[in-house]
């Protein structure tokens, strides 16, 4: 989890000790005991998470805040799932960070069979510490490739959007599409640091994250679709010059610089080009993240 929760596994650890000392020396052997007859299933690189991990699975079966035998086996068997696939994964560098995070989670596993809850309580809980396992599954078989690709994915659509906002709202105030440098740049740098924004949000695979990137996808479908249907209306044979004159009939001297007449000709052509591309990157970005929603926590 976050880097400031750490303190709290220290204070859990020193209270813990502190008042059953000798009940927690007993779990640590039986743990290690355990662990050593289960060496062959242990990755060399998550040794030490799946060591925590099958001293769980005992205290699982000893626990007494679980009163339902089927539910203790149910446990076990997520447990040796999610055992059975971490077995399997190495850790790499650009991993290292989801690693301590999943290690210090693990810690915190343990710690929770200390506490004294009634059934229910206790199950939702040891459920948030499964979720999170499973969640975090996919990040060490795609070497964490999937959030990267959202990430991406998500940022494109906004620098697509920043593009192609500020010409939409020139012509929804009657001036043709033509913008100055200043509206650019300004939509550039919100878009930018939105995308910044949410993409740390992302790294942190929470619901609100995700929640984020749905709640922006709207905006951007709108500019794009707006875009796309302004090309097929002017690409017809013809109509780009009745286009053309059209903005010059309603300059205020019935004429526009060669500057301006370029840049037109280029938004008319361009701007659905690129409405397109942001089109293509809001299904993808969408798609991934529906297909990977399970993995925000």
């Amino acid at each position: 989890m976050d880097e400031e929760k750490k303190p709290d596994v220290a204070k859990e650890n020193a209270i813990a000790d502190k008042d059953d000392g000798e009940a927690f020396e007993l779990d640590n052997k039986a743990d290690d005991e355990t662990a050593s007859s289960h060496e062959e299933i242990s990755a060399k690189d998550m040794k030490e998470v799946i060591r925590i991990l099958i001293g769980v699975k005992n205290k699982i079966s000893r626990s007494r805040n679980i009163k339902s035998n089927d539910l203790k086996q149910t446990y076990i068997k997520r447990l040796d799932s999610i055992i059975e696939a971490y077995s399997g994964y190495t850790v790499s560098y650009d991993l290292l960070s989801r690693y301590f995070e999943i290690l210090d989670t693990a810690r915190r596993f343990s710690l929770a069979f200390r506490l004294s809850e009634n059934e229910k309580d206790f199950s939702k809980r040891l459920n948030e510490y499964f979720t999170f396992f499973e969640a975090a599954k996919i990040d060490f078989a795609e070497h964490g490739k999937w959030i990267k690709t959202i990430k991406m994915l998500f940022f494109s659509s906004m620098f697509c959007s920043a593009l192609l906002l500020p010409p939409l709202l020139s012509i929804m105030n009657g001036k043709s599409g033509q913008m100055n440098g200043a509206s650019l740049i300004v939509s550039l740098i919100l878009f930018i640091v939105v995308g910044i924004l949410v993409g740390k949000q992302l790294n942190k695979r929470t619901k609100f994250s995700m929640a984020l990137c749905f709640c922006f996808m709207p905006i951007c479908l709108m500019v794009s679709l707006y875009w796309i249907n302004f090309g097929m209306k002017l690409w017809g044979t013809g109509k780009m010059g009745a286009f053309i004159q059209s903005v010059k009939a309603s300059a205020p001297n019935g004429q526009i610089s060669a500057a301006n007449e370029l840049y037109l000709k280029i938004s008319a052509m361009g701007f659905p080009i690129l409405a397109g591309v942001l089109l293509i990157l809001l299904i993808m970005a969408a798609v991934k993240l529906y297909k990977n929603r399970k993995q925000f926590i």
